[in-house]
């Protein structure tokens, strides 16, 4: 830094010019860079504030660091707040695409899920393709299940697009005096969100990501059929149909919960009856199954899953530990897992429990 350097006025064209060619000799630099490059000769009255101000004016800058729009938030829509039958507002989108097995062929297939914008009930199809034609099918399996809609909203996938000329062509077909009287007076609204905007349907957008979870964890490596795709993916729309609206009270009086369930059926969703606490046979496994429970250090003939990087989980390979190298201080740092492919060597922080080993 100069020792007498020269004081420049605030708010100068001068000032200004030695400001911005400073700014651009640093490569459009920050506050800071661009300060302490021109206190090396000069001395600026309110420099900081002049060197923030002329940055935010400098066109490069504004561009590379502009930020989008900060709206308030919207109330919710009316769709979603007011009380209306179950899927008679309903939201529609895709997901996939998942490899089925068709005889000795795999293909790929898909899911459509509807989901209702003011209870959350969710329902899911396999369509085979994205066709229109597929898609027209899997929303006429869910208008003769669940009634007909008066909202459809989606995204802006192409086959939507179409569907939404078809859509109104089928409802305008003669099939009987009475349906033909209701549907006039009663069209289905096709809505599509913003095009780019996917957070405008974030609550379907998170429930496609409990479905994938689900399904990477049921399906791992099986390859299975569209039926048996079917089948899993019923058992899935199930369960989110069983998952709580409401915070669980803490009162042990309080023990039923709304779902969605109570809006579809009227009571909730119970996969399994209760299990009697004097059953031994269950009382004995129960303890066999606590014994586990605070055993975290591996062991000679644990069944483990190795983790690998860079690869899907459900392709991880499965070892078991035949040996246990203890560490400075006695802990399990490295097994030798003996796997299908020989006998290789792991750090214990790479292996997941599977099967504990049977104690003799």
């Amino acid at each position: 830094m100069t020792k007498h350097p020269f004081i420049l006025p605030d708010k100068h064209p001068l000032t200004r010019a030695i400001i911005r060619r400073c700014h651009l000799r640093q490569l459009h630099s920050g506050i800071e860079t661009t300060l302490t490059m021109l206190r090396q000769r000069f001395w600026i009255l309110r420099g900081r504030r002049n060197v923030k101000g002329m940055i935010k004016k400098c066109p490069c800058c504004r561009r590379v660091g502009s930020k989008p729009f900060v709206l308030k938030m919207a109330p919710l829509l009316a769709d979603r707040i007011q009380p209306t039958r179950p899927f008679e507002n309903t939201d529609l989108n895709l997901a996939g695409p998942l490899l089925t097995r068709n005889g000795k062929t795999v293909k790929k297939s898909y899911i459509l899920i509807f989901t209702c914008m003011t209870t959350r009930a969710v329902h899911l199809e396999v369509v085979s393709d994205m066709t229109v034609d597929r898609v027209m099918e899997a929303i006429r399996r869910f208008i003769a299940r669940h009634g007909k809609p008066r909202i459809l909203q989606s995204d802006n996938f192409h086959s939507f697009k179409q569907l939404d000329q078809e859509l109104q062509l089928l409802l305008d077909k003669k099939m009987t005096d009475c349906l033909e009287k209701e549907l006039s007076a009663h069209r289905i609204q096709w809505k599509f969100i913003t095009e780019r905007a996917p957070w405008i349907g974030g609550y379907w957008e998170r429930l496609i990501r409990f479905i994938k979870n689900s399904l990477h964890k049921v399906l791992q490596k099986t390859l299975v059929d569209e039926v048996g795709l079917n089948t899993i993916l019923c058992d899935i729309e199930a369960r989110i149909n069983a998952r709580p609206l409401t915070y669980l009270s803490k009162d042990p009086k309080d023990t039923e919960v709304l779902t969605p369930y109570h809006f579809l059926t009227g009571t909730n969703f119970m996969d399994l009856p209760e299990v009697n606490p004097e059953d031994e046979e269950w009382v004995r496994k129960l303890q066999l199954l606590q014994s586990y429970e605070n055993n975290e250090a591996p062991q000679v003939g644990d069944i483990v899953l190795i983790e690998e990087c860079n690869v899907p989980r459900n392709k991880w390979n499965l070892g078991k530990i035949t040996e246990i190298y203890p560490g400075k201080y006695g802990i399990a740092r490295t097994a030798k897992l003996r796997t299908s492919i020989g006998f290789i060597k792991r750090p214990t922080a790479k292996l997941h429990l599977i099967e504990p080993a049977v104690p003799n």
